[in-house]
């Protein structure tokens, strides 16, 4: 099971424990982020010594941004957008808006905004059916395949106290 299996897992059951009571009360409880951060500590990003009088950049993407070394660098987080909005707080697909009515599912947006954009025609082109089945490859394994973070330097932010 990879890393990121195995912490959902943790999570989920940590929110399920009958002394939690919620997941919210889970992650403020001091008890809790203490042993998450000995736990973790192994995993974090140290900064990386870099030379920047170097020519060449990088192929691990390290070094690569003078003001955030680690921008960019291969298996680091990225900040998200948006904060997540997950309905169990943890992986489950949002399925209520911010007013609590409920959300289409995805397969039904992506069938609306064909209907409405190509007048229910599912479009035939050989050209951009193959670009963007390769586009959608290399945003599969670019850029959804790494982690994210969930604010800016949360991993500087995190232990250093």
């Amino acid at each position: 099971m990879e890393q990121g299996a195995r912490a959902t897992k943790a999570l989920k059951a940590i929110a399920r424990h009958p002394d939690v009571g919620s997941f919210q009360r889970a992650v403020s409880d001091p008890q809790i982020l203490q042993s998450f951060e000995r736990a973790c500590r192994p995993f974090c990003y140290e900064m990386p010594q870099c030379d920047f009088s170097d020519p060449y950049r990088r192929t691990d993407g390290k070094c690569n941004n003078k003001i955030n070394p680690l921008l960019g660098a291969s298996f680091t987080p990225q900040q998200r957008v948006l904060p997540n909005a997950y309905d169990n707080l943890i992986d489950a697909p949002r399925t209520r808006s911010v007013d609590k009515s409920r959300l289409p599912s995805a397969r039904t947006v992506s069938n609306r905004v064909f209907q409405w954009t190509f007048g229910g025609m599912t479009p035939v082109s050989a050209k951009f059916s193959t670009f963007l089945t390769n586009f959608g490859q290399f945003i599969d394994h670019d850029v959804i395949s790494t982690p994210s973070e969930t604010r800016k330097n949360m991993y500087l932010q995190l232990f250093t106290d």
